[in-house]
């Protein structure tokens, strides 16, 4: 069984605030992409997905799917 995957949460040059699961398997991908799915965040609108292809894949929560869960 591979790596989970992990959470961080850091700043981009410009300041804003990032957070972001990265994970090279596709099935953590999706699990994750489920869980905010069923917190009502949608996909595009609150948070952005690009799965692994040869690499890291990640689930991305934009600004306005950090001020919607909060």
């Amino acid at each position: 069984m591979g790596k989970k995957g992990t959470y961080s949460v850091g700043l981009k040059s410009n300041g804003t605030l990032l957070v972001r699961f990265v994970s090279t398997n596709s099935n953590n991908i999706e699990r994750e992409t489920q869980k905010l799915r069923e917190m009502g965040l949608e996909e595009g609108r609150y948070f952005t997905v690009r799965k692994p292809q040869k690499g890291n894949g990640y689930v991305r929560i934009l600004r306005k799917g950090l001020t919607y869960v909060v």
